[in-house]
């Protein structure tokens, strides 16, 4: 179509529209009319105008694709199509570029019309720019909704009116084990077909506006387990305040179930166990009420609940002989007060308990605290201690026997070992033996003086003067202790080799034992529980730096240990007591004895059962590498024994002594009256000797007065023997 054509079909527009070109003007929307084929602007309204941002002058004659207007160039081809194929376009939503160049959102609605012959398109545009800013602000919070459901560390699901899914956190499709499914547009019920009838009526009531909560709920899955849920269901509204579905809430609480089941079933157990248990229980509050007694309680002690409704009554009835309130309740206080608030564990002490119908008791009452109750469980002591004491009878009786076998076969079995031990100390002074053998005598030499210190008790065992065998001592000592403070005390020896002599007075070390045991006694009741364990242990100089008043050297460390060592602080400063300055108790005595020898004390472990208390004792020096030796003096032997009198004529003749050998006491009075030469010291073996002739010495000095006479030992080594003859020798 020409120009001319153009103009006059805009002629005939305006010819045709006479009153309506007023009302083209003012309709507040925007109107165009354009020429379909070539595109070029016939007429815009004022609306229009404003719209886009340009004068009349700027767009009447032009054509869009001059003007730039549309944003996205591909836009304007659907419109073109639609106008080609249906002669229409209805609410067709672009956005259109100002004269400023900013744009616009507008709703596009054009017709086809023939005006002279020529088709032309009448446009309609509405501007939309506020609508589709609220559009993108309500986009814009669905989109931030959507991120903060997807990440909440709740299980939470946003649906719509249709019940299909928006958004649904991680935690919901972890809990519903929906691995990682896209949920965005599924029905909640395609999903879980399951959901229970009650369940779908609460969606409904939500979805008209209520909110609706459950603290616990079973959902019963299609695989037949079930979850149980916490959960909350409320209503989502859109911008313009209509509601725009649901958001579902849900946690899943199957450990809190299962906890609560179990705490029933523990308490359950409990009751059943505390009413069925064999012996006497009782439950209090902290605050002194009585929860329950059991069934046995009430057999033992004849009391019901209704007798004792408070612990202080149970306390008055129960020790009347205490009249002192603050008497019948401080085991109770000592107990509470080392047990602590909330703490689970258990005291024990003994009580005399008087039982309803008057009869009285003896039990051991243990108490546990938990939280705010109190259960006391009471064991009947009565019968036991009557058959405790019937075997520490029986068991005395046994010690007793076993006392008087050992006393009959030790001085034999001594001789024995005495003899082993002369022989092999005489072999090592051979100067031709060979180190193999050396070693071996040396360990059979060990051997016999360990065997002769357990067999032989003081009297008979041959060493220097003022020397402390441990072993033999321990063995002795404790056997006697144990008299007196029951059955409890033992004593180990390590592997090694046996223990060297203390320069140590025997009064003093008995003393030191007995302090230990007493304190034991005082800590606990009952006999005393203890476990001394003797070495022998060499200190360095390095290892002196961490013991304070240790000096290098050998020492003989006695260990001492068990549950009545547990004694608290008190003890401990007891124990201590020496270097603090603080008044001593026994435990104070025997440090301070073990300090004046010399040694030192250290306390190992923790606070407990496992406290041990090491005693550190020095050994004697000098012996027997220099032992003396003699210079040809005479010395009388008496010893019926062939192989004793032997071995011991050997040994002087070793020591460079004289022997004149007999081995009966007759004879020895007969060589003392007769024999020209002196006669400088008489030994004699005690053991196997007459009887009879026990006034050996008092007739030997009828004929030699002032004769020097020793017992020979049953077992002596060749240093012990030495300084037996050097101490007679010497007055």
């Amino acid at each position: 179509m020409d120009t001319s054509q153009t103009q006059l079909a805009l002629a005939a527009l305006r010819a045709v529209g006479g009153p309506l070109e007023a009302a083209f003007d003012l309709v507040p929307v925007g109107l165009s009319v354009t020429v379909l084929r070539t595109g070029c602007i016939l007429a815009v309204n004022p609306a229009l105008l404003d719209m886009l941002g340009y004068r009349a002058e700027e767009v009447v004659g032009r054509t869009t694709e001059a003007l730039e207007v549309w944003l996205d160039p591909g836009g304007r081809d659907p419109f073109r199509k639609a106008l080609a194929e249906h002669g229409r376009v209805q609410g067709l939503e672009t956005r259109l570029r100002r004269a400023d160049g900013s744009s616009r959102w507008v709703a596009l609605t054009a017709q086809v019309m023939e005006v002279e012959g020529v088709p032309l398109v009448l446009t309609v545009m509405a501007d939309i720019q506020a609508r589709k800013a609220l559009e993108q602000v309500n986009l814009d919070r669905e989109r931030l909704l959507s991120l903060f459901i997807a990440h909440a560390p709740t299980a939470i699901a946003m649906l719509d009116q249709d019940l299909r899914y928006i958004a649904a956190s991680r935690r919901w499709l972890e809990d519903y084990r929906l691995g990682d499914l896209d949920v965005a547009g599924r029905s909640h019920y395609e999903l879980f077909p399951e959901i229970p009838a009650r369940w779908r009526e609460t969606h409904r009531r939500c979805l008209a506006g209520a909110t609706e909560t459950c603290a616990r709920d079973p959902f019963y899955r299609q695989d037949g387990t079930v979850d149980w849920l916490r959960w909350e269901v409320r209503p989502w509204r859109d911008g313009t305040g209509a509601v725009g579905g649901i958001l579902i809430w849900t946690e899943r609480i199957n450990d809190q179930i299962r906890a609560e089941d179990d705490l029933r079933a523990s308490e359950a157990r409990f009751r059943s166990l505390f009413e069925i248990a064999p012996v006497p229980c009782a439950l209090f509050h902290r605050d002194g009420q009585t929860l329950d007694l059991n069934r046995r309680f009430q057999e033992v002690f004849g009391y019901t609940l209704a007798d004792l409704p408070t612990l202080a009554d149970w306390r008055q009835r129960a020790y009347p002989a205490l009249d002192a309130p603050r008497e019948r309740d401080q085991a109770w206080h000592d107990a509470e007060a080392r047990l602590g608030p909330g703490l689970a564990a258990v005291q024990r002490f003994e009580r005399q308990v008087t039982c309803k119908d008057g009869t009285v008791r003896t039990v051991e009452i243990s108490l546990a605290v938990h939280q705010d109750c109190i259960l006391t469980t009471h064991v009947d002591l009565t019968d036991r201690l009557q058959a405790e004491a019937a075997r520490r009878r029986l068991r005395d009786a046994e010690a007793q026997s076993l006392s008087a076998q050992a006393t009959a076969l030790g001085p034999a079995l001594g001789n024995l070992a005495g003899l082993i031990l002369g022989h092999a100390d005489l072999a090592l002074g051979d100067p031709g033996l060979p180190p193999e053998t050396a070693r071996r005598l040396e360990a059979i030499r060990e051997a016999a003086r360990h065997a002769a210190d357990l067999l032989l008790p003081a009297e008979v065992t041959g060493e220097a003067p003022g020397l402390l065998q441990v072993g033999r001592t321990l063995i002795h000592l404790l056997g006697t202790l144990e008299r007196s403070a029951g059955p409890g005390l033992t004593l180990a020896f390590p592997d090694g080799p046996p223990l060297p002599p203390l320069a140590m007075d025997g009064r003093q070390f008995e003393r030191m034992i007995e302090g230990i045991v007493r304190a034991a006694q005082e800590a606990a009741p009952g006999p005393a529980r203890l476990t001394f364990t003797a070495r022998a242990e060499t200190l360095d100089a390095d290892l002196c730096k961490a013991r304070p008043g240790a000096l290098p050297g050998t020492y003989v460390r006695l260990d001492v240990a068990g549950a009545d060592l547990a004694l608290g602080t008190s003890l401990l400063q007891d124990a201590l007591a020496p270097f603090t300055g603080r008044t001593v108790g026994g435990l104070g005595i025997a440090c301070a004895i073990a300090r004046e020898a010399g040694g030192f004390v250290v306390v190992e472990g923790s606070m407990g059962a496992d406290m041990r208390l090491a005693l550190y004792l020095p050994v004697a020096v000098g012996l027997p590498d220099d032992c003396p030796q003699g210079h040809g003096e005479t010395i009388l032997l008496v010893a019926p024994e062939p192989a004793r009198l032997e071995l011991t004529r050997t040994c002087l003749d070793r020591l460079g002594y004289h022997p004149l050998a007999v081995a009966d006491p007759r004879a020895a009075v007969e060589l003392a009256r007769h024999h020209p030469g002196p006669i400088d010291v008489c030994l004699a073996h005690p053991l196997l000797a007459d009887p009879g002739e026990a006034d050996l010495a008092k007739r030997l000095r009828q004929h030699r007065p002032g004769l020097p006479c020793r017992v020979l030992a049953c077992a002596f080594s060749l240093g012990d023997l030495a300084w037996v003859i050097r101490d007679a020798l010497d007055g």
